[in-house]
């Protein structure tokens, strides 16, 4: 009996790295998951594909808009909104009044618990405005609450630290 059960704790020890092995892989593989989601906005963002941003963010998910990206502009009631509908909104505005607009998120940290990530990034921006030769740089942090929303990882919710910039959206300069 000793025996027995002398071998099954051997074998237990012998299987445990495989165990330790697998679980980081997944671990790994959800992570690659999780910023590739994140990366993907940002491209699609930069590409000017909103259908392409759309298609990160889980249904329901929030915008936490802290203070106005531009001076000119009202937060209105309340600091969140749906995210589709904010990206939808302001998107097309983005767009039509950039010559240019690209985003770089660099991530800076990432925690998986169960089906909710949180993913911190660094986000760096250029743009030029239509009629103008001026470039604008931008840099700001925006942290990513991404959720496994049962057909693979979307965005859940955003917020940032982005202070108003005084490039005016009326005439953007």
């Amino acid at each position: 009996m000793k025996t027995r059960v002398a071998r099954i704790q051997i074998a237990a020890l012998c299987l445990l790295p495989v165990g330790l092995i697998g679980l980081a892989c997944a671990d790994v593989a959800d992570h690659s998951e999780i910023t590739s989601v994140v990366s993907t906005f940002n491209e699609a963002l930069t590409a000017k594909n909103l259908d392409g941003m759309l298609a990160t963010m889980a249904n329901g998910a929030v915008q936490f808009t802290l203070r106005a990206a531009h001076s000119e502009m009202a937060t209105g009631d309340g600091i969140s909104s749906d995210l589709k509908t904010h990206w939808s909104t302001i998107g097309p505005v983005l767009f039509t009044t950039m010559k240019s607009y690209t985003r770089k998120a660099t991530i800076l940290d990432v925690q998986v618990d169960g089906d909710v990530a949180s993913v911190w990034t660094r986000i760096n921006t250029e743009s030029v405005a239509l009629g103008s030769d001026q470039s604008r740089q931008g840099e700001f942090t925006e942290l990513y609450v991404i959720v496994n929303a049962g057909n693979g990882w979307k965005i859940g919710a955003v917020a940032d630290n982005r202070q108003p910039d005084t490039m005016r959206i009326s005439q953007a300069d």
